[in-house]
């Protein structure tokens, strides 16, 4: 499992997983502590988990998580706060 780890310096990670899968929590807590850079974990109220996530009744707030996400990186990226090889 160690080499699956998205281990690329610099790079911020957002996992998104269904609480009420403890599988997949463990996996995600895992992968984030394993990580390096910024590593955001959220989680939703469900059993469901990765690409489900966006097509189910949660769609719509995985959806806002991402853009919030995606828009945060932008302006650290563009007021050079975005430290590379920091931890989440």
């Amino acid at each position: 499992m160690r080499s699956l780890l998205p281990r690329a310096s610099g790079i911020p990670k957002l996992f998104i997983v269904g609480a009420h899968d403890p599988a997949a929590r463990e996996t995600t807590a895992d992968l984030r502590a394993s990580s390096i850079g910024w590593a955001l974990v959220v989680t939703f109220p469900t059993e469901q988990h990765g690409t489900d996530l966006l097509g189910g009744d949660w769609s719509g707030h995985v959806r806002e998580q991402i853009l919030g996400f995606v828009r945060e990186c932008r302006y650290l990226a563009r007021s050079g706060r975005m430290v590379k090889g920091a931890g989440g």
